[in-house]
């Protein structure tokens, strides 16, 4: 299929969009205000800070807007897809999104790292992109790179993993960050004791799950999860070194 004539940087999600997106799901509620919202994909997934008190907010007051979460390495590579077949004979290519979705840093950012391993039947990739165009096709994404005018040139980057910087991912609103950001955090209690650092937050369904480096399994929800600090490398959890692993 030949791309279409009217795609180009317009169809590429708008911010406003493409926080909507990174934001929506099944909002985990707690206590102290700090609740879960599962985004496209566990990368683009953020974690949402609301006031605590709903009878204040209905009343009209007014309270503290936490500070923003910043991206600890804005300039880091963040794989989100796959190269999956070319699409339609002038240069563009087809990404499949990692777990299913997850396409709206793929459709805002403007560069793209395209990686893949030697193989027999092909050579390394190890390059940037630039992206003429891109656009949603069904549950794909798929764009034009600079340089690349054929269906061949498209098909030599199939099977190559795409990654975009963190610093185009979609911008979140103050009190909320992504997934990604917590990964490598240190993981402290409030007294202090350490749990590690984060290897992973992923989504299992009824709540995340942090996941630390010495084999801690704590729930991502509102029981466990004082507060999320990226800015300063740490994530607090109201959790005990006697407890299950």
């Amino acid at each position: 299929m030949e791309e279409p004539w009217c795609a180009g940087l317009a169809d590429r999600a708008a911010p406003d969009q493409a926080v909507r997106q990174a934001s929506r799901g099944t909002g985990c509620s707690t206590g102290r205000g700090l609740s879960i919202a599962s985004g496209a994909s566990p990368s683009e997934a953020a974690i949402t800070v609301r006031p605590s008190d709903p009878a204040a907010a209905s009343a009209g007051s007014v309270s503290p807007q936490p500070a923003p979460r910043l991206a600890r390495d804005p300039q880091r590579t963040v794989p989100l897809g796959r190269v999956v077949d070319a699409w339609g004979v002038r240069g563009w290519v087809k990404v499949e999104p990692f777990a299913g979705a997850g396409d709206t840093a793929l459709l805002r950012a403007g560069v793209w790292h395209v990686q893949r391993p030697a193989a027999p039947a092909h050579p390394a990739i190890d390059r940037w992109l630039t992206l003429e165009r891109s656009r949603r096709h069904a549950s794909t994404v798929v764009a034009k790179p600079e340089g690349i005018e054929d269906r061949d040139g498209a098909l030599a980057l199939k099977g190559a993993e795409v990654g975009v910087r963190r610093v185009d991912f979609p911008p979140l609103p103050e009190g909320e960050v992504y997934w990604v950001d917590l990964e490598g955090c240190a993981v402290v209690n409030q007294a202090g004791e350490s749990f590690g650092t984060v290897v992973s937050v992923d989504d299992h369904g009824a709540h995340p799950i942090l996941e630390t480096d010495t084999g801690h399994l704590i729930p991502f929800v509102d029981a466990y999860v004082v507060d999320a600090l990226p800015a300063e490398g740490r994530v607090v959890v109201d959790w005990q070194a006697d407890w299950s692993r």
